[in-house]
């Protein structure tokens, strides 16, 4: 059934190929684009709709994509003869990226899907609630909020998981989950080819762009995982694409609004960063045809309450604050120009730093900054933010990530954007991107996974660079992207989530000697967390315990063995709820002793056979008025039966 949700999308893909499109020869990725976005808000609006009725199942999904399938099928057969047009398009993209840029741009895309499918979900951000989420909508049958240990699963924007639960009951399975921030992956590059070229049509600034995104390290191993920077950062994209090159018709109007929407509901932080963009939109348009720019305000505006306002009412109701309250510890409590600029240097940095002798380098950085937040009078560490200052070595985790070399360019870029004359568009492009990145380090306080959140800035960024670095000569160019191709391998092979190639092998017997020749003075031995066996040599459940594989086979196997009908959980924010899911999700499966806001949303009848727990370990416990008794205990997890259960799926008569 998961053909039915490809066919929607080639079909639709090839509807907006034939209609009317102000991107003329570069109608195949446009409209490709188009089709993503139009699934994208097809998902967001069909999910609530389903949801208010409880039919959050695999009948309903199945049902609705089958026939937007065939709908579309049958509006793109009478387009069929542009098939043939399509593929002189995209012979002609291949053509002008040239031969080594087509085979090392497609190598990184072949490589993170193929680890994409063949790993399990197992960031501690999936685990925790992007993927946990479907379970329970599924359970529902709706995606109204419920008793959860984990606040985030029913407070943060819901748009990414929509899409995986779309994808999870159309095919049955957990194996493409993460294809949706590939997909998202393969979206961003054409938009940002599509960007590069209305900057500078020249094909050394489309081929530089193109190599530029594609090996940023973060884009990359966030393309292998379930979380939603990548999606947010192809939303912004899209969205700037067509503010600035889509037009004024109303389909144009309608898209906009669309993406926003979309964008909106998978990261707020995406407005952040397509803000300057709308504004120069919005000021040229006021210029000319002030009455198309208040019709774009009304479609936007009305379009993003529309959507947003089911997912807001329902924050509103169980949090009193329509976005929740766990993003207000991320915030800047404090916002004056001193702050702005202490924050945009302290978030620039992190992506200056690097493993050195000694990390001699990042202690210097970090001094470096330290000093310059005494001569300007601000405290290198806020008072409230619980994340002192520090810089990782180079990491290819895709929460902490830097994009080292990236950077770098960027930041010598302005060397040549102020000596060199360039085109307005190209100029005020290059202030819009700066411009979301000062925003976002206005509004949002330093976090060790900042990297993470710059995504959307190194993408929005990529067309710039194409078109400023394009005037440097080609011998230069060719080193350069050698460079970021090499630099990027080993983002996709040794990731420490998901390594393709096995990193324990790595650092056993390659980088000790490394190490030692170079003084690193990096403890291998204690680097157990890093020494990963290659994802081909294990299985699901290996990839997504990890270190606690061997602990938690022992209490599956225990548990399983008494055929409890209902589990309970009880853990703390950071509990592994998918992890539970995949071990013990064959019946029903709920958390119980919440303590934060959602504990209104647990079901006190509730009484399950047995609850697992990693927060209450005592030797009897008591829930919604049924007694349990502990009958193991493991390093991390303790297990209850409730005192009545036979462990035979049944029910012990009173006085037995």
């Amino acid at each position: 059934m998961t053909l039915f949700f490809l066919l929607a999308l080639a079909a639709g893909t090839l509807c907006f190929f034939g209609s009317s499109w102000s991107f003329t020869r570069r109608r195949v990725r446009a409209s490709l684009l188009s089709g993503l976005a139009a699934i994208g808000f097809l998902t967001l609006v069909s999910t609530e709709v389903f949801s208010a009725f409880g039919q959050i199942n695999a009948v309903a999904i199945q049902g609705f994509w089958c026939i937007v399938g065939l709908v579309l099928s049958f509006f793109s057969w009478k387009q069929r003869h542009l098939l043939p047009v399509i593929g002189g398009h995209a012979r002609a993209f291949a053509g002008k990226l040239g031969p080594p840029g087509s085979a090392g741009i497609g190598l990184l895309l072949g490589l993170t899907a193929w680890v994409a499918i063949a790993s399990a979900p197992n960031n501690p951000d999936s685990l925790c609630y992007h993927a946990s989420r479907i379970y329970h909508w599924v359970q529902q049958g709706s995606v109204a909020h419920y008793a959860s240990h984990v606040e985030r699963s029913v407070t943060f924007p819901p748009l990414a998981e929509y899409l995986i639960l779309h994808l999870y009951l159309l095919s049955g399975h957990d194996w493409w989950y993460q294809l949706i921030q590939w997909t998202a992956f393969a979206g961003s590059l054409a938009a940002v080819s599509l960007l590069t070229e209305w900057l500078n049509p020249s094909p050394r600034a489309f081929r530089f762009s193109l190599l530029f995104a594609a090996t940023i390290p973060m884009v990359l191993l966030q393309s292998m995982t379930t979380q939603n920077d990548l999606l947010a950062a192809c939303w912004a994209l899209i969205a700037v694409l067509l503010l600035l090159d889509g037009g004024t018709t109303t389909r144009s109007f309608g898209m906009i609004a669309a993406v926003m929407a979309t964008g909106f509901l998978t990261k707020p932080t995406f407005l952040f960063f397509v803000a300057p963009f709308v504004i120069w939109r919005g000021i040229d348009l006021l210029r000319t045809r002030w009455q198309e720019a208040l019709r774009l305000g009304l479609w936007v505006g009305v379009v993003m309450a529309l959507t947003a306002a089911p997912f807001l009412i329902r924050n509103l109701t169980l949090h009193h604050a329509p976005m929740g309250t766990m993003g207000n510890g991320t915030q800047n409590q404090v916002l004056s120009p001193v702050r702005t600029v202490s924050s945009v240097v302290k978030q620039t940095v992190l992506h200056l730093a690097c493993v050195s002798p000694g990390d001699r380098y990042n202690k210097a950085l970090v001094a470096g900054v330290a000093r310059f937040h005494e001569w300007i009078g601000v405290p290198l560490d806020e008072p409230g933010n619980p994340m002192t200052y520090k810089l990782f070595r180079t990491n290819p985790h895709e929460d902490f990530s830097a994009n080292f070399v990236h950077m770098w360019l960027i930041l010598f870029s302005f060397l040549p954007f102020f000596l060199t004359k360039f085109p307005l568009r190209v100029r005020l492009y290059w202030a819009c991107c700066w411009a979301g990145f000062v925003l976002f380090c206005t509004l949002i306080a330093y976090q060790w996974y900042a990297t993470r959140l710059h995504t959307t800035f190194f993408l929005l960024v990529a067309p710039a660079i194409g078109a400023i670095w394009q005037q440097a000569g080609r011998g230069l160019l060719y080193w350069v992207g050698a460079v970021l191709w090499v630099y990027a391998l080993p983002f996709v092979l040794l990731s420490n989530s998901r390594p393709l190639v096995s990193t324990q092998w790595f650092f056993d017997h390659l980088f000790p000697a490394v190490n030692r020749q170079l003084n690193l003075g990096v403890q291998v031995e204690g680097m157990t967390g890093v020494k990963k066996k290659s994802i081909l040599q294990q299985s699901r459940q290996e990839m997504i315990w990890r270190d606690r594989f061997a602990e938690m086979d022992s209490v599956r196997t225990q548990v399983l063995a008494l055929h409890p009908s209902s589990i309970g959980l009880i853990f703390d924010e950071g509990g592994w709820d998918y992890a539970y899911q995949q071990d013990f999700g064959a019946g029903t499966l709920r958390h119980v002793h919440v303590q934060n806001a959602s504990a209104a949303l647990e079901d006190r009848n509730f009484r399950p056979d047995v609850i697992l727990s990693e927060r209450d370990t005592t030797a009897a416990l008591s829930c919604h008025g049924a007694a349990y008794i502990r009958f193991g205990r493991s390093a991390h997890t303790a297990w209850y039966h409730r005192r009545d259960f036979d462990g035979a799926g049944g029910t012990i008569a009173p006085g037995k």
